[in-house]
């Protein structure tokens, strides 16, 4: 009888294990991309070719590149945080705030500087990352250093982009990649953050989409850019 017993609940885990891999996953990583988006080659992806984890999502915003951009540029802890789910965030202790405006106090930004995904506390959960590629108004990359520091080689990259559509509205594609040497690393990966960041990254798709459009209202149609370092 325990056999049995035992026997359904492995076959129902397996079951649930497959359903999650070849059904669930898939949309994970793709959340509102096309194959197109998840399959063209983005700048940020030479930070790590070697096969890497990796998520392409997608959203449009019913705004223009440069509307967007700002936006982009000032994210980060003790900046404008993620636009996404602050409830999450401070259950996990990041110490986020999301900004509902465009600052001119974190508008300048360069290659090379550190965009930290949470309180420097977290950095082996949520590690150092430095701006690896700025296109104004098209690309924004993040090359993501883990525990180790960035003394090493990055280990991922985080990127943006951005295509305009029609004359009111723009793509915003995020592509995530990460590698991992373990199997530690790669279990923690598969089964957590892969996720973890779906449920983040469409938290802050919601976010943009939603602040955006307001901020442009609020201010006559179109964000003040006159304080605007774009790179």
């Amino acid at each position: 009888m325990m056999n049995r017993v035992l026997m359904k609940a492995m076959g129902a885990v397996a079951a649930a294990a497959a359903a999650y891999h070849f059904l669930i996953r898939p949309r994970i990583l793709r959340r509102g991309a096309t194959y197109e988006e998840s399959m063209r080659p983005l700048p940020g992806d030479e930070i790590t070719p070697l096969n890497p984890f990796r998520s392409t999502m997608a959203t449009t915003i019913e705004a223009t590149p440069e509307e967007v951009w700002p936006w982009l540029v000032q994210v980060g802890w003790e900046r404008a945080a993620f636009y996404s789910y602050n409830r999450i965030e401070a259950a996990l202790g990041m110490d986020l705030h999301n900004a509902d405006e465009i600052k001119a106090l974190w508008q300048n930004l360069e290659i090379g500087d550190t965009m930290w995904m949470s309180h420097p506390r977290l950095k082996d959960l949520f590690p150092e990352t430095k701006v690896a590629t700025i296109e104004p108004y098209r690309a924004l990359v993040f090359a993501i250093h883990g525990p180790e520091g960035t003394d090493a080689p990055p280990s991922g990259a985080w990127s943006f982009i951005l295509d305009p559509i029609d004359a009111t509205s723009t793509r915003l594609i995020a592509r995530l990649q990460v590698r991992s040497s373990s199997l530690v690393g790669k279990l923690v990966f598969y089964g957590f953050m892969e996720p973890a960041h779906f449920i983040m990254q469409d938290g802050m798709f919601r976010g943009l989409k939603k602040r955006i459009p307001e901020a442009a209202a609020a201010d006559g149609g179109k964000p003040d850019l006159a304080a605007v370092d774009v790179g």
